[in-house]
């Protein structure tokens, strides 16, 4: 459900229905770009633009595979969670917030709308921090063998779009 704060900035609040949101992340977002910047020839934009749809649509099959599962988990007991988005000038921003059940989840949702309505930002659901997330993927992939330390360097690209620290 979309709510506008006294700013003027316009939110989503709701449950999260999916496993995962699928994205593009910022790097594919560049080769996009860099793509449409080349205009020599219609070949070369396709050359670097049909991997990447062909890899963003296995990403949402796989999400939309996986989330009959996690719903069937949240439905014996699992957590809900319950995300607010707002576009900022850097990206979205993301708030979440997890519940018991599905109950607990709609009552958090309309908590999150009503601190939205009179505060501008949801206090009762946590700042998703994307720099926390780099960090911990810096420590995972330093203290791991070579292999890791890989599968880490292409997460912390796919999701911030420069290389690690």
């Amino acid at each position: 459900m979309r709510v506008t704060g006294p700013d003027g900035r316009g939110w989503r609040v709701g449950r999260r229905w999916l496993a995962w949101w699928p994205r593009t992340g910022e790097s594919i977002s560049r080769l996009v770009s860099a793509g449409d910047a080349v205009e020599d020839s219609i070949g070369a934009e396709l050359i670097l633009q049909i991997p990447l749809i062909v890899v963003y649509l296995l990403n949402w099959a796989a999400c939309l595979l996986a989330t009959p599962f996690a719903l069937l988990d949240r439905a014996i007991g699992g957590p809900w969670r319950v995300v607010a988005v707002v576009a900022g000038p850097d990206g979205n921003l993301q708030y979440r917030g997890t519940a018991g059940s599905f109950e607990a989840a709609g009552r958090l949702a309309d908590s999150a709308r009503t601190e939205i309505a009179s505060h501008s930002a949801p206090r009762s659901l946590t700042p998703l921090d994307l720099t926390l997330r780099g960090r911990t993927l810096a420590k995972l992939g330093a203290s791991g063998p070579p292999w890791l330390r890989r599968v880490a360097d292409a997460i912390f690209l796919y999701y911030f779009g420069r290389q690690r620290p």
